[in-house]
C-alpha cells in the first residue's frame, strides 16, 4: 500500500496509463500475479498496477487467488467503470489514513477510546483464506476476547460460527445474518455482521458486495 500511495503521488499519469490499458483479462491477471510474487524484479509503477489489478480481478478480492469470472454479472463493464473513476482522489483519501504494520489486536487496544469505531474484517478461519492462510480458531477467539473489552463501538464481519454465537449471547451483542450471492458459481453464502451497539432507527440493512 505504501508503494501504491507513493506511485499515486509521484507517477500518477504513468500508473493511470497502465490502468487504462487493462482489460478484464486472464492473461493480464497472470502477469499481475507474477509481478506481485516478485516485486523486486519490477518498477514501482508496475507493482502498483499489479495491486490495483489483483484487488479488482481476483476471486473474493484475495490478491493471490484465481481470476474472477462471475456468471451472473458483467465483470468487464465493472472493470471499465473502475478505470473511469481512478483519479488522484485515491491518493487524497489515503492522506488522512494511518497505516499500521503490527498485530491487529495491538492496533485495536492502542487506538481504542469511547469515541473509536472499529470495523474489524479478519480472515474467515472457517473458509478458504487464500494468502491469509494460517489464521486459526484460537486467533479468532483472541480477537473476540479483545473486542469484549473495547470501550468504543465495533462492527465485525465474519461467517457464522459456534464460538461467535457464544460471545454474542454472553455479551448481548447484535448480530445480523445476510444471504449473499457467491461471486463464483451458483448458490448463496451467509455473512454475519456483529456489533456491540444498537442500530437506532435501522430496522433493515442492505449490504452489497461484502
Amino acid at each position: 500500500m505504501i508503494n501504491f500511495y507513493r506511485t499515486l503521488k509521484l507517477d500518477f499519469e504513468q500508473l493511470k496509463t497502465e490502468i487504462d490499458c487493462t482489460l478484464h483479462s486472464e492473461f493480464q491477471h497472470k502477469q499481475a500475479k507474477g509481478i506481485y510474487a516478485s516485486p523486486l524484479d519490477h518498477n514501482s509503477i508496475m507493482r502498483a498496477w499489479a495491486v490495483w489489478m489483483l484487488s479488482h480481478q481476483s476471486m473474493y478480492a484475495i490478491l493471490t487467488n484465481t481470476w474472477s469470472v462471475p456468471i451472473n454479472k458483467n465483470k468487464a463493464k465493472r472493470i471499465q467503470n473502475l478505470k473511469e473513476i481512478f483519479t488522484i482522489q485515491y491518493a487524497r483519501r489515503l492522506e488522512h489514513t494511518s497505516i499500521f504494520c503490527r498485530d491487529a489486536l495491538n492496533v485495536i487496544r492502542s487506538t481504542d477510546r469511547k469515541t473509536t469505531f472499529h470495523y474489524v474484517d479478519p480472515p474467515y478461519f472457517n473458509a478458504d483464506m487464500g494468502h491469509y492462510d494460517g489464521y486459526t480458531l484460537d486467533d479468532f477467539k483472541n480477537l473476540l476476547d479483545t473486542l469484549e473489552k473495547v470501550e468504543g463501538k465495533f462492527m465485525l464481519s465474519t461467517y457464522p460460527s459456534e464460538i461467535l454465537s457464544e460471545y454474542v449471547k454472553r455479551n448481548g451483542w447484535r448480530m445480523i445474518e445476510i444471504e449473499m450471492h457467491r461471486s463464483a458459481g451458483n448458490g448463496t453464502k451467509t455473512e454475519v455482521i456483529t456489533m456491540n451497539y444498537d442500530l437506532a432507527g435501522n430496522k433493515q440493512l442492505s449490504f452489497d458486495g461484502l
